[in-house]
């Protein structure tokens, strides 16, 4: 606000001056005056809804008026906050009409030396305001060493402490070397032995003399040839067989064999009982009707009706053929686990213990399902130890994620049948786990 009333004064002043100089005997005038006009004014300028437009120009324009007069008055617009500028005679000096932003404070200056001391005013003069503090002075040297004083009087002994813990043990000294062995001395020679004499009669015993004391240990003699080896004794009779010991962890699978040849296909096995019919689904929607068929004409005579129901019977036959066919393979499948099972089995078994059926399947399996790529149904072989705790078969899809897991509460030797409408169609593993123990996994393939 202070700028904006310097900045109106100067104005007032400039506009003046000029008229001050076109025509320095020009009486004072008023422009809408209702009343006299100040004496000391040239120029009175009165409204309350209009006010003086000064020069309007660029700032480029500005700076390109030659000479300007000290005093010389414009108001620049090119720039982002328009502002009134005047020529002091030396350079332009700008006004805008806001306060601009508080600059950023300047460093500290630095202390100045301190004066000198004043003179020591009159006694019973005002105290004068406290100076500054001085500096600090440098550190004067260090005195000289002062004299020892006497020794004080010596102190009561303190009672004695504890004794502490005994110490650990230090670790035994390295044995020293054994000394060497003395020379053995020459034996002297025998003397010839001399004529035994009459055996007289035995005179009573004497009292046993006191024991003489132990001669020293002679020299140790070398060591003599080993003797024959005895004749090997009897065979003792067999002991009792040692209980079984646990079952020892599974080995990593290892990898599978080649295929053995296929065996003879068995006999038919006895068709079983037919299960009970399914409940009938809903009735589904009704279709659209579809095209007129073909005039009917030329239809099939009895002859070839004949046959056609011939081939319609052979067709069935071979699908029944098919079906007898894979439950023969899942059989054959089982078998021929059942023998694999009974090899490793006979491998680890002495030959002078005898075995049952218990000792000789003792390990969970896995068989491969039959028939397999299925798109009804499919029976997966398995077989349990009766001993084993809890055993489930788990289904996962190629993605690695479980689908299904299925309890197995019947152990030894049994199947599982698969239904091809629990499974979309792709390809899925079975695994089979005992006791929290992964056995075995099979590939299974689902198809329309």
């Amino acid at each position: 606000m202070n700028k904006l009333i310097s900045l109106f004064f100067l104005f007032f002043y400039v506009f003046t001056g000029m008229i001050a100089q076109s025509n320095e005997s020009a009486s004072n005038e008023c422009i809408n005056c209702s009343t006299p006009i100040d004496e000391s004014a040239i120029l009175d300028i009165r409204s309350t809804n209009k006010g003086v437009l000064i020069s309007r120009m660029s700032l480029q324009q500005r700076n390109s008026i030659i000479n300007p007069a000290k005093g010389l008055l414009v108001f620049v617009l090119d720039e982002v906050e328009p502002f009134f500028s005047y020529y002091d005679g030396n350079q332009w000096t700008d006004f805008h009409g806001k306060d601009g932003a508080t600059g950023v404070r300047g460093p500290k200056g630095t202390k100045g030396d301190p004066g000198p001391v004043g003179p020591i005013g009159p006694a019973g003069g005002p105290k004068g305001e406290k100076g500054e503090r001085g500096y600090r002075g440098m550190q004067g040297p260090a005195g000289a060493d002062g004299k020892d004083g006497a020794q004080g009087f010596a102190g009561p002994q303190g009672p004695v402490g504890p004794v502490g813990p005994a110490g650990a043990d230090g670790n035994d000294g390295a044995q020293g070397p054994q000394g060497p062995t003395g020379a053995t001395g020459p034996a002297g020679a025998t003397g010839p032995a001399g004529a035994t004499g009459p055996a007289g009669a035995t005179g009573p015993a004497g009292a046993d003399g006191a024991d003489g004391n132990d001669g020293a240990q002679g020299p140790q003699g070398p060591q003599g040839p080993q003797g024959p080896q005895g004749p090997t004794g009897a065979t003792g009779p067999a002991g009792a067989d040692g209980a079984d010991g646990a079952d020892g962890n599974d080995g990593a699978q290892g990898p599978q064999g080649p295929q053995g040849p296929q065996g003879p296909q068995g006999p038919t096995g006895a068709t079983g009982p037919a299960g009970a019919d399914g409940n009938d689904g809903a009735q589904g929607p009704q279709g659209p009707q579809g095209p007129a068929g073909d005039c009917g004409c030329g239809g099939l005579t009895s002859e070839e009706e004949t046959n056609q129901s011939y081939k319609l019977n052979i067709y069935s036959l071979i699908e029944e053929q098919k079906e007898l066919i894979e439950e023969q393979k899942t059989i054959i499948e089982t078998l021929s686990m059942e023998v694999s099972l009974i090899k490793e089995s006979v491998k680890h078994i002495d030959s002078n213990r005898s075995y049952t059926s218990s000792t000789i399947l003792q390990k969970a399996r896995l068989g491969q399902n039959m028939p397999n790529p299925f798109n009804s149904r499919t029976k997966v072989p398995y077989y349990i130890p009766q001993n084993s705790r809890s055993a489930t078969l788990q289904i996962h899809n190629l993605f690695g994620e479980m689908i299904n897991s299925i309890p197995i509460v019947s152990f030894g030797q049994g199947f599982i049948e698969l239904e091809q409408g629990d499974f979309n169609v792709g390809q899925y593993t079975i695994t089979l786990k005992v006791d929290e123990k992964l056995i075995q996994t099979q590939k299974i393939i689902v198809v329309k």
